[in-house]
């Protein structure tokens, strides 16, 4: 995890030089929420380098429960496009994790004002789904996934983000940890057992079952712990059969006889998401190699090209990546708008929802 250091001198565009204050690099804006339970407080922020908005998500350290630490370092290693980036972290009295911010709507109130259609509910499983399986074997475990803190992002095409991996778990092992929800209904069977032991991966597929069911018929399969622990699935005989099939695999009482999200991915259902989306299984969110452009501009900036290449390589967070992932991302942003058909739109009235990390 990165720290603040002391050096350095504040600017409007600072040049990217080690070991520089958190307000060198940022200005913090509004705030956008306030965690009731632990107090952390989450910002739109200015990325000075790059004049990108990030979220920035700052807790009192004494006020986070023993094992964020752990979670901070199972989220910050984790790359992927439907997953919220953690850019990087600062570890002192205070934890400040910089996210990458996501102009969107969380996806529990876009179904409960629109609602998606069925081909664009399959779009939706499918990015989850490869979000999951990326996170399973990288061992990482979400623990609290649910419509809530999946975020749709504003635009033409379907393309939702994973948010909210405070209480994320390693996936390798049985934990004993519960995860306290305001609600029963993303809840496995599982996790009422006492004692109480689970996998956390079986978990997500259940919680991932769930999501899919209210996705295709607008309500959730159990309301109540009693409903949870039968686990008697009523799956409407108008949905596809392969749909069915799928619910019916990722809904089983018994965690070892639900399908893994690898399996999830291959599920034929699942396949045909991924062409109505036009993509292939999701890459990870660092480019393969170098981007020639990145690397040009962040030369102009002052940033020596090996320290570029090593900190991206090495996967290390720091200011450096940071700016590199928010000059790729502005590019890709470039490239994939038309300006024939781009249209102007208004500035949103209520505050972007953002990704958080730390536990709420």
């Amino acid at each position: 995890m990165a720290k603040p250091g002391t050096a350095g001198a504040n600017a409007s565009r600072p040049s990217l030089r080690p070991n520089s204050k958190i307000s060198d690099w940022y200005e913090v804006g509004r705030q956008l929420h306030m965690s009731r339970a632990t107090g952390a407080e989450v910002f739109a922020s200015l990325h000075k380098p790059t004049a990108e908005v990030v979220a920035m998500k700052a807790a009192d350290r004494v006020r986070l429960n023993r094992n964020y630490a752990q979670s901070i370092a199972l989220y910050s290693k984790l790359h992927h496009p439907h997953i919220c980036e953690c850019l990087e972290v600062f570890d002192g009295n205070k934890v400040i994790v910089v996210m990458e911010a996501i102009d969107g709507v969380h996806l529990s109130e876009f179904m409960e004002k629109n609602g998606l259609s069925p081909s664009e509910s399959q779009q939706v499983m499918y990015q989850l789904a490869s979000a999951m399986a990326y996170m399973h074997s990288n061992g990482v475990c979400h623990r609290n996934l649910s419509l809530d803190n999946v975020l749709l992002a504003r635009g033409p095409r379907c393309d939702v983000k994973v948010i909210d991996l405070g209480a994320c778990g390693p996936s390798s092992r049985a934990l004993t940890r519960k995860i306290e929800r305001s609600t029963v209904v993303y809840t496995a069977p599982e996790l009422f057992n006492t004692p109480l032991e689970y996998l956390g991966a079986q978990t997500d597929v259940w919680s991932l079952g769930v999501m899919m069911y209210v996705l295709l018929t607008g309500k959730f399969p159990f309301v109540s712990e009693a409903a949870v622990k039968e686990g008697k699935l009523d799956v409407p005989a108008e949905l596809p059969s392969e749909a069915r099939d799928l619910l019916t695999s990722m809904l089983q009482l018994d965690p070892a006889a639900r399908l893994t999200a690898d399996g999830i991915c291959q599920h034929p259902w699942i396949v045909k998401g991924g062409e109505l989306a036009g993509s292939t299984a999701a890459a990870n969110m660092w480019a393969a190699q170098i981007n020639p452009q990145v690397l040009e501009q962040m030369e102009a900036m002052g940033a020596p090209a090996a320290a570029v290449r090593a900190a991206v390589e090495e996967d290390v967070h720091n200011e450096i990546t940071t700016t590199y992932y928010l000059l790729e991302k502005r590019l890709q942003r470039e490239e994939n708008e038309d300006p024939a058909t781009a249209v102007e739109e208004p500035p949103p009235e209520e505050p972007l929802p953002v990704g958080e990390t730390v536990d709420s």
